[in-house]
């Protein structure tokens, strides 16, 4: 009975282990995230934050963080127009912010990528 116990404890611990290596890993939409990473995942339902954001945000930093996100957004579905223009939006109006500079960024990848370098 004792050996079934350890083993009853040894197998319950190593699926722990397993299922938490494959949960899916969660990235902080950080700026230092959006350059290291290419696809980060935006959801539909954050995208209404994100533009709601990019138009009606406080300030220059939180409107260019809107408009970054939405523009991943539309780059993760592969929407390269619209992804663009969000981008570029923010390379015109917020390139002195921290978002903006990341969107010239992202623009520059979305540019070399079309141009097949």
């Amino acid at each position: 009975m004792k050996f079934f116990k350890k083993t009853a404890v040894v197998v319950l611990a190593a699926a722990v282990f397993y299922f938490a290596g494959c949960a899916p890993r969660v990235i902080l939409k950080t700026p230092d995230a959006a350059v290291i990473e290419k696809r980060i995942t935006v959801s539909p339902e954050e995208l209404a934050q994100w533009r709601k954001m990019a138009s009606e945000g406080a300030d220059s930093e939180e409107r260019s963080k809107g408009a970054f996100w939405a523009g991943q957004y539309y780059l993760n579905l592969k929407e390269t127009e619209s992804a663009i223009r969000y981008f570029a939006h923010n390379e015109r109006n917020y390139s002195d912010t921290v978002w903006g500079y990341v969107s010239i960024l992202r623009l520059a990848e979305i540019y070399l990528s079309l141009i097949h370098i």
